[in-house]
């Protein structure tokens, strides 16, 4: 399931900001690491940090591993009560307006709690280098960082079509939301060459006339349920949530989009 982390992302300010700690930054080297969103969670395993995970969302499903850690609700319900019975000595999230208070709260309790931008592909670089500095490890951080760029421009040079298409890319059905300018998602199938008819942004509700209007060529439907056709466009359906999150999977599942589009 993938709607909680859209709903986060939906939920983020518009304007870009850096990583935030509520409550002091940690001090020494975190043994007990709380993660509340997928993303974060991906990150800290990428890093080497997944033994030290002791708790995440009920939306983390990667890696694997993950599914046996205790369940903390999620970015809509989250329980603070959990959260501090996990005893972490660093708590790790994405920016949600939504949950600003909850994380103020933490951070008013004694934990460390360390929130990081994930709006744009421009995020990925200073989300990863402040929660790589956080649990201790700088060098690891360089790495996954270094890894992520050049697979990112491998896909831009060898995925991107021919020929551009008009996208519209739906994430949310109830209501009807579409990754607009400036999300990451945006971003990220531009390398593609897909064009975003959606101007707003990043996640704005977008209505069946103003989906019309836009008359896309190829409608993505990353929901969780499916949406309908919406005119001419070719409508692909793909339950993939590496679309869906800033992680290091996410130039794969670009260079694994590109070669779905292509299929007749």
């Amino acid at each position: 399931m993938h709607a909680a982390p859209t709903r986060a992302a939906m939920d983020a300010p518009r304007a870009a900001h850096g990583p935030r700690w509520y409550g002091l930054p940690v001090a020494t080297k975190p043994r007990r690491i709380v993660s509340l969103a997928p993303s974060t969670t991906e990150v800290l395993f990428a890093l080497g940090a997944g033994p030290r995970v002791v708790a995440v969302t009920r939306y983390c499903d990667y890696p694997p591993e993950v599914t046996a850690l205790p369940r903390l609700g999620g970015v809509m319900d989250l329980s603070l009560e959990a959260v501090v019975a996990a005893k972490p000595d660093l708590v790790v999230a994405i920016r949600s307006t939504s949950s600003e208070a909850t994380f103020a709260r933490l951070g008013e309790l004694g934990l460390p709690v360390l929130v990081v931008p994930s709006d744009t592909l421009t995020d990925f670089s200073p989300a990863v280098s402040a929660i790589a500095e956080a649990i201790g490890d700088i060098e690891r951080g360089r790495e996954v960082t270094r890894a992520f760029d050049a697979a990112l421009t491998a896909v831009r040079s060898r995925a991107a079509l021919e020929k551009p298409l008009r996208t519209l890319i739906l994430v949310a059905e109830r209501p009807l939301v579409a990754a607009g300018k400036g999300s990451f998602i945006d971003g990220a199938v531009a390398s593609l060459g897909l064009i975003n008819v959606i101007a707003q942004g990043p996640f704005p509700e977008v209505g069946r006339e103003e989906m019309l209007k836009q008359d896309p060529e190829l409608l993505l439907d990353l929901t969780e349920t499916g949406v309908s056709p919406v005119g001419r466009a070719r409508l692909l359906r793909l339950k993939d949530p590496r679309l869906l999150r800033l992680t290091p999977r996410l130039p794969q599942a670009l260079a694994d989009l590109a070669r779905t589009v292509r299929l007749p």
